[in-house]
């Protein structure tokens, strides 16, 4: 359904605009092309990554920061906020989301009160290795097809990608 949703939707804007830029709207540039199907692949890993019902109220955004707190277990919430590249009020909603939710707590410094750590609740640990698990295999089921030279190939040019993107 949200397949078929997105592909209805980004063919009809493609209908409708293509003329406005392109001589032939049949035939698109290289890499017009590339970012267009890039789009439908961050949204389509995104449809393919829900979880089940216990972890439904986690965003990738959210899961990202889970993973990256546990990696960075004295991260603080400006930390965050600077991994995602997102300013510092919707860092500070993100952490305060995740609390109440009972998956994270925060912890104040006793030598500066402004610093707050973020750790895992006993709750959240349990939640984060479910999601862990099932993002696993989600992600073994959805490159299945692709062999491992492949995957190392496209790690590649995802990492390339994401260096240069960060330097425009």
């Amino acid at each position: 359904m949200y397949n078929y949703i997105l592909l209805r939707d980004s063919n009809y804007l493609l209908d409708r605009y293509s003329k406005y830029f392109y001589m032939n709207k049949n035939i698109l540039p290289l890499n017009e092309d590339l970012v267009e199907n890039i789009f439908k692949l961050s949204r389509l890993m995104k449809l393919n990554m829900s979880f089940n019902k216990d972890l439904t109220h986690l965003t990738m955004l959210q899961l990202q920061a889970l993973i990256y707190l546990k990696k960075n277990q004295e991260a603080t919430i400006s930390d965050v906020a600077n991994q995602f590249k997102i300013e510092l009020p919707s860092a500070t909603s993100l952490i305060n989301n995740l609390c109440k939710t009972k998956i994270l707590k925060k912890k104040h410094d006793p030598k500066d009160k402004r610093c707050i750590a973020i750790g895992f609740t006993n709750r959240g640990s349990l939640l984060f290795k479910k999601a862990m698990e099932e993002r696993t295999q989600k992600t073994k089921k959805i490159l299945s097809f692709l062999s491992d030279k492949e995957k190392n190939t496209l790690l590649i040019i995802v990492k390339k990608l994401i260096g240069k993107a960060g330097e425009i």
